[in-house]
């Protein structure tokens, strides 16, 4: 039971960085963050980018690596339960 709930804080800890993170790329030109989110794991980058308005996903979406652009697209909808 201890292990559980250090697991959840762990994890609690990471949704907060990633939303501190996500509150961050909102703010800066969709230039610069598909540079940046372009270097990152794709898992991380996923995350960060649904956390942001659609709007502004799907422009730094356009300004990435096709094929990181696509692997990340991939394993979210691998991600989504089906109905």
């Amino acid at each position: 039971a201890r292990l559980q709930g250090e697991l959840k804080a762990l994890e609690k800890s990471k949704d907060d960085k990633v939303s501190a993170f996500q509150q961050v790329y909102e703010k800066m030109e969709a230039k610069k963050a598909a540079r940046i989110l372009d270097s990152l794991d794709p898992d991380l980058t996923g995350r960060i980018l649904s956390g942001l308005k659609q709007k502004q996903a799907a422009e730094i979406l356009s300004l990435m690596d096709p094929e990181k652009a696509r692997l990340i697209t991939k394993r979210s909808f691998a991600s989504t339960p089906k109905p």
